[in-house]
């Protein structure tokens, strides 16, 4: 019963402290985003790096990346692969 008991508030004790750490952390990067959206205004867009439009900085030109770690198959006749 002692045993029983014991066990119960060790892994009472064990899930409040994980699950407590987990919101701590949660709650910590929400304040993160928080600060850095502060200043953040939707209506203002990015100033671009191409002068090409006056008094507008140009479009904003958006470089994107992707690495594919496998194609598991290729279909030369449809023309489609499946990754």
């Amino acid at each position: 019963m002692n045993l029983a008991v014991s066990v119960a508030f060790l892994l009472c004790t064990w899930f409040v402290v994980t699950f407590g750490q987990k919101a701590k952390k949660k709650l910590k990067e929400q304040d993160i985003i928080q600060r850095v959206l502060r200043d953040y205004d939707w209506r203002v867009r990015p100033r671009g790096a191409n002068d090409s439009w006056p008094d507008t900085g140009g479009p904003v030109v958006v470089s994107v990346n992707i690495y594919l770690r496998s194609i598991s198959k290729i279909d030369d006749v449809n023309m489609e692969y499946s990754a």
